[in-house]
């Protein structure tokens, strides 16, 4: 090796190093360049999803144990995908770090679609139906968007860059194992969940008996509905909203 020593470096051949792993370590160093960022938007999507959650603030009509069963059911989701996917020998690699923020995103979108669903039915049906009709009609949106997405994450791992492919298979197997988690494990937490409230038992500490709610009985739509329905919805057909809409479109 006198790759050192100008004195014996060649008039006729030129080296140019190469690899292939420089591409996956510089994506993986931005990546881990971006932990705390990453880290604090894990945060703040699980603090919105417990108090996006909360429909009442009392002992027994708290809905925290909804909030963290949603966060366990996307945990599942990953740990399941994740599993399966080093049993199967699929490579890992740096940018596979980013997943489970996608997973989170998704899983917390179809935590809300099955929540107010299962809001919207009659109180006065039993919990079993309830949950059938709740199924009915966000399990179809949600079974038709979470294939869209894992047939989409699939096609892309027939890509021949070997980290992308990866990325794909894992996406794949997360988005549908975390669909699968939806429609079982987090409907049947929303069911015993509604037992608990009708037994007036605390939220949480499932055990204690606590101070009868009445609201629980009382079917009324979340601040968020009232919202969109009073304020947004209104201010969207509005004429100088509608006209400013059209006007940014053809700007932008």
């Amino acid at each position: 090796d006198t790759g050192g020593d100008p004195a014996h470096w060649s008039n006729f051949i030129e080296v140019y190093p190469q690899t292939a792993r420089s591409f996956e370590e510089e994506i993986g160093g931005a990546i881990l360049g971006d932990v705390g960022i990453v880290s604090a938007s894990y945060f703040i999507i699980i603090l919105y999803v417990i108090v996006a959650m909360q429909h009442r603030c009392t002992a027994v009509g708290s809905s925290f144990t909804v909030s963290l069963s949603a966060m366990a059911t996307i945990g599942l989701g990953i740990v399941t995908s994740f599993g399966l996917c080093q049993f199967l020998g699929f490579k890992y690699g740096n940018t596979h770090s980013v997943l489970p923020f996608i997973v989170i995103g998704v899983g917390a979108d179809g935590c809300f679609i099955i929540v107010n669903a299962f809001m919207q039915t009659k109180l006065s049906l039993p919990l079993e139906e309830r949950a059938g009709i709740a199924l009915g009609h966000a399990g179809v949106s949600l079974t038709v968007s979470s294939l869209t997405n894992v047939f989409a994450f699939a096609i892309g791992s027939l890509t021949a860059i070997p980290d992308l492919a990866s990325f794909g298979k894992y996406a794949s197997f997360s988005l549908l194992f975390l669909w699968f988690y939806l429609c079982t494990f987090y409907t049947a937490v929303l069911v015993l969940n509604e037992r608990r409230m009708a037994a007036n038992r605390v939220d949480i500490l499932c055990c204690i008996h606590g101070k009868p709610d009445p609201g629980i009985h009382i079917s009324k739509p979340s601040w968020l509905q009232r919202f969109m329905r009073k304020k947004y919805a209104p201010l969207v057909v509005s004429k100088w909203f509608r006209s400013m809409i059209i006007l940014l479109a053809l700007v932008f």
